[in-house]
C-alpha cells in the first residue's frame, strides 16, 4: 500500500512539473513575441519621427528659400518704380513746359543709352513713354511729327511703327477677345472711360509702337486712376495693370506699370505716362537663389490666377491658367502679403514645392533609421533568448 501511495503521488508531481514546464514555456514565448511586437512599435514610432523630422528640415529649407524670393521680389519691384520714375524725371526736365507736349522726344541711340542701365536694375522688359493726346486737338499733328521723326532717325528701321492699317495710331477692339481689331482711332472714346484721350507707345525699346494704350480695358483703367489722383493732388503715383497679355508675347503673363509725367515748369499738369512692362516668369527667374528648384509658384491677381515652377537651373516655366500645384503638398503651403497693391489690382504669391523639391529617398531615410532600431533591439532579444536559455539549462 505504501509502494502504491508513493507511486501516485511521485506521479502527481512529474504531471505537475511538466505541467509547470509548459506554462513556463508559454510565458517565455509570450514573453519574446511581447518584445518583438514592442520592438517593431519602436520602429514604427522611430519611422514617424524621423519622417516628421526630415520633413520639418525641408520645410525650413522652402521656408528660407521664399523668403529671400519674395524679398527680392518686393526689391524688384521697387526698382521698377524707381526707374519708371527716374525716367520720368528725366523728361520732365528735357521738356520742361507743357508747349513742349506731347511732341517730346530724344535720338532712338540716345534714349537706348538712356534706358538700359534702368532695364539691369529689376524685372523690366520694356520701358516706353507715352503721351496725352487730345482726339482733333493733338492727336493728328503727333501722327505727323511721330512717324516724320521715326523716318528721319537712322537708329528706327525702316517702316517704324507701321502697322496693319497703316502710319496712325492705332486703338484695339477687344470685344471679340485679345489682341483685338485694330482701328484708326479719332475719338478717344471707350466703354469703360469717363476720358477721350488717345496713349500711343512712342518711345521705347520693344513695344508696340503707336498702340493706344487707353482703348485696352485694364490699362486705360490703371491711367484712369493715375488722372484721378493727379487732378486730386497725388504727384508721386504710379498704378499697376491686372495681368496683360504683352502684345510681343501674348503666351506670357505680364504686368505694366505707369508712372506720371509732368514738365517741371508746369508741374500741375499731366502730360504722358512712363510705362514700365514685366513679365512674371522672368521676375521669379531673378528673384530665385541658384539653389531654387521643385518649387511651384501660385501667382494671382484680382482676376485671374497662374501657375509657374522652377526646376535645376533656375529654370522658370509657366504650368498654365489656374492653381496647378500638386495637391498632396497642401500642408507646406506658405503665403505672404500681396504686393503692387492699389485700388485696382494686386498681386499674391502662394508657394508649395512638388516632388523635385525633395530627393528622391525622402521615403527611404526614415525607413532605412527605423529598421535599423528594429535590428539592434531583436539583436539584444535574441542575446536575452540565449542568454535566458543556457541559464536554466546550468540550473537543471
Amino acid at each position: 500500500m505504501m509502494t502504491g501511495e508513493r507511486c501516485e503521488k511521485i506521479s502527481v508531481q512529474l504531471h505537475q512539473r511538466k505541467f509547470q514546464g509548459i506554462q513556463h514555456n508559454w510565458r517565455k514565448i509570450l514573453c519574446h513575441l511581447f518584445l518583438i511586437f514592442c520592438s517593431a512599435l519602436c520602429g514604427f514610432i522611430a519611422y514617424r519621427f524621423l519622417f516628421k523630422f526630415i520633413r520639418s528640415n525641408y520645410l525650413n529649407q522652402l521656408k528660407i528659400l521664399t523668403n529671400q524670393i519674395q524679398s527680392s521680389l518686393d526689391e524688384g519691384l521697387t526698382h521698377n518704380l524707381l526707374a519708371s520714375q527716374s525716367l520720368a524725371e528725366t523728361f520732365n526736365v528735357y521738356c520742361p513746359s507743357y508747349s513742349n507736349w506731347p511732341q517730346c522726344s530724344i535720338p532712338r541711340l540716345d534714349f537706348m543709352k538712356l534706358i538700359r542701365p534702368l532695364l539691369l536694375i529689376g524685372f523690366l522688359k520694356d520701358i516706353s513713354i507715352v503721351p496725352i493726346l487730345y482726339p482733333n486737338d493733338t492727336a493728328s499733328s503727333f501722327e505727323e511729327y511721330a512717324f516724320r521723326m521715326f523716318e528721319a532717325d537712322k537708329g528706327y528701321p525702316k517702316n517704324y511703327g507701321v502697322s496693319s492699317i497703316g502710319s496712325v495710331i492705332y486703338s484695339l477692339n477687344t470685344s471679340k477677345g485679345f489682341p483685338g481689331v485694330k482701328y484708326h482711332d479719332t475719338t478717344g472714346e471707350t466703354s469703360f472711360s469717363k476720358f477721350k484721350i488717345i496713349t500711343p507707345n512712342f518711345l521705347c525699346a520693344s513695344c508696340a509702337v503707336m498702340c493706344n494704350l487707353h482703348s485696352v480695358h485694364n490699362r486705360g483703367i490703371a491711367l484712369d486712376s493715375i488722372i484721378d489722383a493727379f487732378a486730386n493732388g497725388q504727384r508721386n503715383v504710379s498704378t499697376v495693370t491686372t495681368f496683360v497679355q504683352a502684345f510681343e508675347d501674348k503666351s506670357r503673363p505680364a504686368s505694366a506699370n505707369f508712372y506720371p509725367i509732368a514738365p517741371s515748369q508746369s508741374s500741375s499738369i499731366l502730360v504722358g505716362f512712363v510705362r514700365v512692362l514685366q513679365y512674371w516668369d522672368e521676375a521669379f527667374k531673378k528673384a530665385s537663389p541658384m539653389s531654387a528648384q521643385g518649387i511651384d509658384f501660385i501667382l494671382s491677381d484680382s482676376k485671374s490666377t497662374y501657375t509657374f515652377t522652377i526646376t535645376q537651373g533656375r529654370k522658370v516655366s509657366l504650368k498654365g491658367e489656374g492653381d496647378l500645384h500638386d495637391v498632396k503638398f497642401e500642408s507646406y503651403r506658405l503665403s505672404y502679403p500681396p504686393f503692387c497693391s492699389d485700388e485696382y489690382s494686386a498681386y499674391t504669391v502662394i508657394y508649395y514645392p512638388n516632388s523635385a523639391f525633395f530627393p528622391r529617398d525622402i521615403y527611404l531615410q526614415p525607413l532605412v533609421g527605423s529598421i535599423t532600431i528594429v535590428l539592434v533591439l531583436l539583436l539584444l532579444e535574441l542575446v536575452f533568448a540565449v542568454y535566458s536559455y543556457y541559464l536554466e539549462r546550468q540550473l537543471q
